[in-house]
């Protein structure tokens, strides 16, 4: 909203960034939806969106940070294992294979695709701690100046 005043404006009431009804955004429609009016990933649209600005924004609308939880009662050890996960189940199987490949290509993180029951059944996740760590320093960068994000970054 910051960066984009004029397009954007922040609903109080309801905790909504929206933008008014814009001649721009009606002919961008093609580029974000298909005939059936769900969701998609265009390819033309993906190559605009290189920079870590773009995976920071896709984590702190749609992501979470989890953390799962094992333990080794032999051992008497709790192994903390964290994943990043990116909630987009309004996109096709299909597309999120292709997003999945523009951010390993584009930002060097690797995301796998795990089974979700809503949408259409998929989202992404990290299964590395590698992976979720190199994901957490590139959007941690990205958001420094987004303080009320700092509970998805740190």
């Amino acid at each position: 909203m910051n960066l984009l005043p004029s397009t954007f404006y922040f609903n109080q009431s309801n905790s909504l960034l929206l933008s008014p009804s814009l001649p721009l955004l009606t002919q961008m429609f093609d580029h974000f939806y298909n005939s059936s009016g769900d969701k998609i990933i265009s390819l033309t649209m993906l190559e605009l969106c290189k920079s870590p600005l773009f995976l920071t924004t896709l984590y702190l609308d749609d992501g979470s940070l989890s953390i799962s939880v094992s333990k080794n009662e032999r051992k008497k050890t709790i192994y903390l294992t964290p994943h990043i996960y990116l909630y987009l189940q309004s996109f096709s199987f299909e597309d999120l294979d292709k997003l999945k490949l523009h951010i390993t290509t584009h930002l060097a993180v690797e995301f796998n695709t795990s089974k979700r029951p809503d949408g259409f059944g998929y989202i992404l996740k990290t299964i590395k701690v590698s992976e979720t760590m190199k994901f957490l320093k590139i959007v941690g960068d990205a958001s420094k100046d987004c303080p009320s994000m700092y509970h998805k970054t740190d």
